[in-house]
């Protein structure tokens, strides 16, 4: 996908990281459908350290609660530094990151998006 009018956001922003988590849920992508994802891993130490990571998306429930959560885009699994890009068509509008570190390992990361109505 290569977009003219596109928005750029952090859905996670850089950090080194050492235990499993989830992201803040990041808002304010209802206009937008189709995104182009970028895992970027600047650093990673431990004895065989891996790292998992999934763009989660919103899926409304009951009443328009948005509790219900789904895996979108699941990147491969890394032990190392370096970078993957990654296609979202038809998401709704709100995502979160999910990511799980192997025990002893470090991970600095961040995943962004570039996102187009």
């Amino acid at each position: 996908m290569s977009f003219r009018n596109e928005y750029e956001k952090e859905l996670l922003s850089s950090a080194a990281r050492t235990s499993s988590g989830t992201g803040d849920t990041v808002t304010g992508l209802d206009n937008y459908h189709d995104a182009v994802l970028h895992l970027i891993i600047t650093a990673a130490s431990g004895t065989s350290p891996t790292l998992d990571v999934v763009v989660q998306e919103c899926i409304y429930g009951s009443e328009g609660v948005s509790t219900n959560w789904v895996d979108a885009v699941t990147f491969t699994q890394a032990s190392a530094a370096g970078s993957e890009r990654k296609e979202l068509a038809r998401f709704g509008g709100k995502l979160r990151v999910k990511y799980t570190i192997s025990a002893g390992a470090s991970f600095t990361f961040k995943v962004v998006g570039a996102f187009k109505d």
